[in-house]
């Protein structure tokens, strides 16, 4: 198989006019992979900068205010555990939003960003999105196989009922990565931020 030459992760772009996929999302796996296994990143480096990343594009976007972002259980969590950290720091007043009934561990690089993220957290049933001035929804990125359904088809669904604007982290929560098909229901986002490599087709 032919991959791309290594690229670093400090490209943030915008998917939504993109006309062609340069990566399926098995192959955006396996390409990080091959990264990792080469020695030229590691998984929790690759995490922290790609939620450096949007943080910083984030900020250079929007007036600083009161951010929510939502934590999903996969490694799109992570990059937005680490977000909300930067936003944090940066004076931003945030809240993490998740589903705290979740049982099944989380990958060592979202659990290693989860434990440091020290600001507020609230279940994702619980969350009221009225004083936000921005949502960042993290709650999947191109792994996703299944429509949403529950919790996480609710939180898409309420952010759609709000005037905050909605940022995406990689693609929008609840569209197929290689399709573009909407599964179940899909977060509103009015600009979706992914690194270079990530690219696909919406």
């Amino acid at each position: 198989m032919q991959y791309p030459r290594t690229f670093f992760f400090d490209t943030i772009i915008s998917m939504t006019y993109q006309k062609k996929s340069i990566l399926t999302a098995a192959l955006t796996k396996e390409w990080e992979s091959l990264t990792v296994q080469q020695g030229l990143e590691t998984f929790e480096s690759l995490m922290e900068k790609a939620g450096t990343a949007v943080a910083r594009e984030i900020m250079g976007a929007f007036p600083k205010g009161t951010a929510f972002v939502l934590c999903g259980p996969g490694n799109n969590g992570g990059d937005g555990y680490v977000i909300a950290r930067n936003l944090k720091e940066a004076g931003w007043e945030v809240i993490v939003a998740l589903d705290l009934s979740l049982s099944c561990p989380l990958s060592p690089e979202a659990q290693l960003n989860k434990d440091r993220w020290a600001g507020p957290v609230i279940s994702l049933d619980r969350a009221d999105f009225s004083s936000a001035t921005l949502i960042i929804d993290a709650l999947f990125g191109t792994g996703l196989q299944r429509p949403l359904t529950g919790i996480y088809l609710e939180s898409v669904q309420q952010i759609s009922r709000t005037n905050s604007p909605c940022v995406a982290v990689d693609i929008p929560s609840g569209i197929h990565a290689d399709t573009g098909a909407l599964m179940g229901g899909a977060a509103p986002a009015i600009l979706t931020m992914a690194l270079l490599q990530k690219i696909h087709l919406l």
